[in-house]
């Protein structure tokens, strides 16, 4: 019996000791796969990715850069007047022929004057008796037989004649209207015998010869004008631009519309520009025969200024630039860049620090354009190196 129980024992010690071992061994396996689980998913996380950039580039381009300012102007006579009579009167003689040339002085409308040369001639008998007065008591006044009185009496009654005189003398002279400049005489809308009242139109003069060009400008072009600088004129019906100057510019800025008005003149020999016409002006505001012109595109705003990213020794380098105009799609680099250095066109979005490697490729602009490509290609070959 007693050996029946042993044998029983030891029949389950060893079924519970084939348990445990197989226990044991399932353990091993499962904490074994937990265990080098982490250390694999993490060499498959940290798999190498590519460490640069693809970006565009291409050489600055050093050409001759001009910007243009184009405005709208008219012109104006150098000098304007429209004629009008000083006295009153019925015209007697038109002296002119509408739209000709006339000389400073010609004589050119006549009032009546009858009337007037009439009172000249009284004034000048009285001026004349006047003077035979007061030259009387000045004798007697010498001789001490005269009082002074008298004298005084009669040589402010000569001065009074005398300025009489002269007044009727230059009223008859205002009844003949002259030129008062050389210049072109418009249209006449007067007649003989036509009564005018002192302000009355009578006829436009005008000196076109040079003329003169009113235009507005920005505030902002105000530091790149000076006196003496050139301008190109061109009007609408005429095949040539004409040369001009600028003359004069206005004393203060004009607070609403944040402009200066500018006034040039341009040679008018022929006389064939008429003041009212309008003209489209233009001024070289900058002229520069080696600039270094970038494409528009390659600036980049960072931190408040304007950069470009050029490529030195296969690293794209932030640098700070100073644009001095645009055109065309191109910006005129003033600092910052040489006539040497290639620059990033596309792919700067990317660039997350300073002098990360790039991998580079020519511009599509320059494919597109047709280019030749062997001066971009060996430059880069050699920063590859």
């Amino acid at each position: 019996m007693r050996e029946k129980r042993l044998f029983g024992m030891r029949k389950h010690f060893h079924f519970f000791w084939k348990v445990a071992l197989v226990i044991l061994i399932v353990g091993a396996g499962a904490g074994s796969y937990f265990f080098f689980r982490p250390v694999k998913e993490q060499t498959v996380k940290k798999k190498p990715t590519a460490d640069f950039v693809l970006v565009e580039v291409e050489p600055v381009k050093v050409q001759k850069f001009i910007e243009d300012l184009v405005v709208v102007g008219s012109l104006k006579a150098n000098e304007s007047v429209v004629l009008r009579p000083e006295i009153e009167g019925k015209i007697s003689e038109i002296l002119f022929v509408s739209g000709t040339h006339v000389e400073r002085g010609d004589k050119l409308v006549r009032l009546e004057d009858n009337i007037l040369k009439a009172q000249l001639k009284e004034a000048q008998a009285q001026a004349n008796l006047s003077k035979l007065d007061y030259e009387r008591a000045k004798y007697l006044v010498e001789k001490k037989v005269g009082p002074l009185k008298e004298m005084q009496k009669a040589l402010a009654t000569y001065q009074a004649h005398k300025a009489s005189l002269q007044a009727a003398k230059e009223k008859l002279a205002k009844a003949l209207v002259t030129a008062p400049f050389e210049g072109l005489i418009g249209l006449r809308d007067v007649s003989v015998g036509a009564y005018l009242r002192p302000g009355d139109d009578l006829v436009v003069i005008e000196d076109v010869d040079p003329i003169k060009v009113d235009f507005n400008i920005g505030e902002v072009y105000l530091k790149n004008i000076k006196k003496g600088m050139p301008v190109k004129v061109k009007i609408d019906g005429f095949s040539k631009a004409y040369d001009g100057v600028i003359e004069a510019i206005d004393a203060r800025v004009d607070t609403i519309n944040h402009s200066i008005r500018v006034r040039a003149s341009v040679d008018n020999p022929s006389k064939n520009l008429r003041s009212g016409l309008f003209a489209s002006v233009t001024l070289t505001l900058k002229e520069d025969p080696t600039a270094i012109m970038i494409p528009e595109s390659a600036v980049e705003q960072r931190k408040g200024e304007q950069v470009v990213y050029r490529v030195i020794d296969g690293r794209a380098v932030e640098t700070p630039i100073t644009i001095g105009g645009r055109k065309d799609g191109m910006v005129m680099i003033e600092e910052g860049l040489f006539s040497y250095d290639i620059i990033i066109t596309a792919g700067a979005s990317k660039i997350h620090f300073n002098g990360v490697p790039v991998k580079t490729i020519p511009s599509s602009r320059l494919k597109k354009k047709g280019k030749d490509m062997s001066r971009i290609v060996e430059k880069l070959k050699k920063e590859a190196k």
